[in-house]
């Protein structure tokens, strides 16, 4: 498996706040990566997997600087709500960019059969 390009991650990471922006970063390494569905698959998903990554040490930064209270824990409830949109989100990303790395490298092979783009 091919590792997704610095572009595709960068575009994944500060398109983040945007809806379906794991979908544009995995349709940048599918493209890039110009395989059949498989490989799109795989370098959409490690886009993906690089993103949560950086984004997980996003998180660990901000509970670095706003630490929890004296106690050492977060109240229960709002620990669950963390540790459930935490899995959501990291399904979110990894799911829509697996999507958009199909996508991009199905872009890409049309492109090859029209003859642009590829020389």
């Amino acid at each position: 498996m091919q590792p997704p390009s610095r572009r595709s991650r960068l575009v994944t990471f500060v398109t983040l706040f945007l809806p379906l922006a794991p979908v544009v970063g995995g349709a940048v390494a599918g493209y890039l990566r110009a395989g059949d569905a498989r490989a799109g698959a795989n370098v959409g998903g490690g886009a993906g997997a690089v993103t949560l990554c950086l984004l997980v040490g996003a998180a660990s930064g901000l509970f670095a600087l706003f630490p929890a209270p004296i106690s050492g824990t977060l109240p229960e409830p709002l620990g669950v709500v963390l540790g459930v949109g935490g899995v959501v989100l990291g399904a979110y990303v990894l799911v829509l960019s697996t999507l958009g790395g199909v996508c991009g490298s199905f872009a890409a092979s049309e492109a090859d059969i029209l003859g642009r783009w590829r020389g």
